[in-house]
């Protein structure tokens, strides 16, 4: 099916992104993100009392 043939509704659909991916993107981003600065102050906790 070639995406000429399609209409004008299907291809909007198409060329947007899902609300709900961007959402879950931004989240894992996110704790990815807090979980390294937990992470980098844990160890500087750490390594400054040893």
């Amino acid at each position: 099916m070639d995406i000429e043939l399609r209409s004008e509704r299907t291809r909007k659909l198409i060329g947007q992104i899902p609300p709900r991916l961007v959402r879950c993107g931004t989240l894992i981003i996110t704790v990815v993100v807090l979980a390294l600065l937990a992470v980098g102050y844990i160890a500087s906790r750490f390594w400054q009392f040893t």
